[in-house]
């Protein structure tokens, strides 16, 4: 569609007007109106980009990035790397399509807070764009805070905040009485339905629903709304069922289903927006990623499950949850909007009308930055020269309790010194690898170790956001694979098993399959290998690998996670075998999670990834690793006291 019709074009002159004349300018617009394609063009069309100067849109996901850059490009007749780039800080995207002859630039809010640490003032662009302000992710509410604190020392800076559904008087308080357009309109009705009786199974409700209006409604493709990578799975393989039993009895093998989530490669994430097969019905079960920005052409149905999942940081216990939960309304609204951006549409909510008009759904959901842990935002403004984080200026301030937790594990990884501030060259360093701090010190240190190959190795698979394991032989045989590389020392060790396999099988998709290995997440983890080898080298850390002894991995790995430390209390098992452990700090009662190699053994004294509450009583350890009881006094005496630990 051509940027005049779409409904932000009604408002060009009076946004360009405003930007001209205003520091801040809030943007609110439902998703379909042209913000995303469309204002940066304006600028661009206006001089904002004269004489070398830059635009730059930033998006909470790097899919949208990547896919809007050649959105972009298209209609102004350019390529992406030329006039229109992008930059991204993940290792999905693993290309920097941006440069000096960029005019117009899109980037993930993760890339843009890197950029400001070699460049704080962001002295090539004239206007900075964020998008999907909405979705309040970490990355995005630094942003927020960072932009205003430019904008004291560039009052040229012209900022745009660009949402489907932020509070727009609050916003433009946060920036000190920012200037408001309102995008009125939308492209296409939407007809909601709802269903009749609660569904026992979101799942089966979903597909059963795309069953149905791939029988009875006119051509148009779907959308689907899971709250987890594991939902849209199970769905896929009900589609796929379905779609086996038609072809038994001769029927028409037309529908076409395609999974959507941030586990996937970007490549394969991309093959969801291409248009389905001449006479096919494209399927596209997805996660909140589809919700905003992504334009994925030909929807005229959206299947809502009315959930999402989240995930929250206790900074008490230092320990997880994550909840399946009501979606917001404000979701419930964009994912309803995805239907209307072609032709009238439709929108199927799995949940009854009085459920959604009672206010069992909230009106928008909790930031992150109020529900996570936050010692690698913390390090990232200590990098940016942020001297007092207590008084950053935050949009929605993170409780008291999780920043000195983050402050702490920073000073007792090294990052920090006793004033706080960062430390030189670990705490900067640290701050330059784009990983968790928990795993850039065992990356820093596995130079000494001599295990650098190593805990690339591991720090990629534990960097990826898919398991290397997949349930595609079933449960069963899933674990009866993943013993074949099981070792004694964890889950950690026999990452570097799997890896070997990988190789050894020439990277083989039909390897992965018959030892229920995750093809896709393997691949990602050779290019977050290839990155992590790039930023160690730059920081002239001489490549090593100890080969097959694993102590020195374990050593590597402890110096990272020895705040996750639990010890075994009692050896009576439960009905899966599994015996309990007691957090070492925080006394919390917790329990090896099946999935870990180690679920049936016994060692002493283990370090985890996370732990999460996975029941009203009940916390589980993921990526396991066994380890002696006395490295966490030797590896960080500050930080465990008492000699006798545990």
């Amino acid at each position: 569609m051509e940027g005049g019709g779409l409904p932000i074009s009604r408002v060009r002159r009076e946004l360009l007007y405003l930007v001209e004349k205003n520091a801040t300018v809030v943007v609110v617009g439902h998703t379909g109106c042209g913000k995303t394609t469309q204002i940066p063009q304006y600028l661009h069309r206006s001089g904002w980009t004269a004489e070398g100067s830059k635009v730059l849109c930033t998006q909470p996901r790097e899919l949208v990035v990547v896919s809007v850059a050649h959105r972009v490009a298209e209609e102004m007749g350019a390529v992406v790397g030329g006039e229109v780039g992008y930059r991204a800080s993940s290792f999905e995207a693993r290309t920097d399509e941006g440069g000096s002859t960029s005019s117009i630039e899109f980037s993930t809010d993760e890339a843009l807070v890197s950029l400001m640490q070699r460049d704080p003032l962001l002295s090539p662009y004239t206007v900075v764009m964020v998008d999907e302000a909405h979705e309040r992710s970490l990355a995005t509410d630094v942003v927020l805070g960072l932009l205003k604190k430019v904008q004291r020392r560039r009052p040229d800076l012209r900022v745009i905040i660009s949402s489907a559904t932020i509070d727009a008087e609050a916003l433009a308080t946060f920036f000190g009485g920012a200037a408001i357009v309102s995008v009125e309109g939308t492209l296409h009705d939407v007809d909601i339905l709802y269903a009749k009786v609660p569904a026992s199974s979101y799942i089966s409700e979903a597909v059963d629903t795309v069953v149905k209006i791939h029988k009875n409604e006119r051509p148009g493709d779907v959308l689907v709304f899971f709250p987890g990578e594991e939902d849209v799975s199970q769905a896929l393989e009900l589609i796929e069922e379905q779609n086996d039993f038609e072809r038994q009895r001769g029927g028409a093998d037309d529908l076409v289903p395609l999974a959507l989530h941030e586990g996937m490669p970007t490549s394969k994430q991309l093959q969801a927006l291409r248009p389905a097969p001449r006479n096919h019905r494209k399927v596209v079960l997805s996660t909140s990623v589809a919700e905003t920005s992504l334009t994925i052409d030909g929807i005229a149905y959206v299947v809502d499950c009315c959930f999402q999942r989240e995930r929250y940081y206790d900074p008490i216990t230092s320990l997880e949850s994550v909840v399946t939960c009501p979606e917001s309304k404000a979701s419930a609204v964009q994912r309803a909007g995805r239907a209307g951006r072609v032709r009238p549409g439709k929108c199927f909510r799995l949940c009854t009308r009085e459920a959604y008009e009672s206010g069992l759904l909230p009106e928008s959901s909790v930031p992150e930055m109020q529900r996570s842990e936050l010692s690698h935002v913390v390090l990232q403004l200590k990098a940016l020269g942020v001297d007092n984080i207590m008084s950053f200026d935050w949009i929605a301030p993170p409780s008291a309790e999780a920043m000195v937790r983050a402050l702490e594990l920073l000073h007792a990884l090294g990052a920090l010194d006793q004033e706080s501030r960062l430390t030189s060259p670990l705490g900067a360093h640290m701050a330059e690898l784009p990983v968790h701090p928990t795993v850039a010190k065992p990356l820093l240190v596995s130079g000494e170790l001599g295990c650098v190959e190593e805990l690339l190795i591991v720090a990629a698979v534990m960097t990826v956001k898919s398991s290397v394991w997949q349930l595609g032989r079933g449960r069963k045989e899933m674990e009866r694979q993943k013993m074949k590389f099981a070792v004694a020392e964890g889950d950690h060790v026999t990452y570097l098993n799997v890896y070997k396999g990988f190789l050894e099988a020439k990277r083989s998709p039909g390897w992965c399959d018959r030892h229920c290995v995750n093809y896709n997440a393997m691949m990602k983890v050779l290019g977050v290998k290839s990155q992590l080898w790039s930023a160690l080298e730059g920081l002239g850390i001489k490549h090593s690998s100890s080969d097959k002894e694993t102590l020195p991995v374990r050593k590597a790995l402890a110096h990272g996670l020895f705040a996750n430390s639990a010890v075994l209390s009692s050896t009576s098992t439960d009905g899966k075998g599994r015996a309990t452990y007691t957090t070492v700090r925080g006394k919390v009662v917790t329990k090896v999670h099946e999935s870990s190699v180690l679920h049936r053994n016994q060692p002493k004294c283990v370090l985890y990834t996370r732990a999460i509450q996975t029941g009203p009583a009940t916390h589980e350890m993921f990526e396991v690793l066994a380890v002696e009881q006395d490295w966490l006094t030797e590896l960080a005496p500050h930080f465990y006291t008492s000699p006798g630990v545990g």
